[in-house]
C-alpha cells in the first residue's frame, strides 16, 4: 500500500491542524475522526504556510503542525525524543 497523508483540523480556524501518514490499513484506523485526505504536495504547503506564518505573523502560528507524523504514533509520547524515529524533509520516518 502506498503511503497516504491527512491533515486533521482540530479546530474550526485555519491554523489548527495535525498532519498525518498511514501506510497500512492498521495505520488507517488510527487517525483522527475528520481527518482529510491530502497530496504530500499540500501537506508541504501546509508545513511552509505555518514557517511563514513563524516568520511574519508569529502570535497566529504555534497552532498547526510543522512536521508529519506517523498515525499510529501515541499521543502522549514525544516523538523527537525516541530514538526509532529520524526526521527526513518534514516527515518522521521509521529508522
Amino acid at each position: 500500500m502506498r503511503r497516504q497523508y491527512y491533515v486533521h483540523f482540530y479546530r474550526p480556524f485555519a491554523n489548527t491542524y495535525n498532519l498525518y501518514y498511514a501506510d497500512t490499513p492498521e495505520m488507517i484506523a488510527k487517525l483522527p475522526n475528520g481527518a482529510l485526505r491530502t497530496s504530500k504536495k499540500d501537506a508541504l504547503k501546509f508545513i511552509q504556510e505555518e514557517f511563514d506564518r513563524k516568520k511574519f505573523e508569529p502570535t497566529m502560528s504555534g497552532f498547526a503542525a510543522s512536521t508529519i507524523c506517523p498515525s499510529d504514533y501515541p499521543d502522549d509520547k514525544d516523538i523527537r525524543s525516541d530514538p526509532n524515529y529520524v526526521l527526513k524533509e518534514h516527515v518522521w520516518e521509521r529508522r
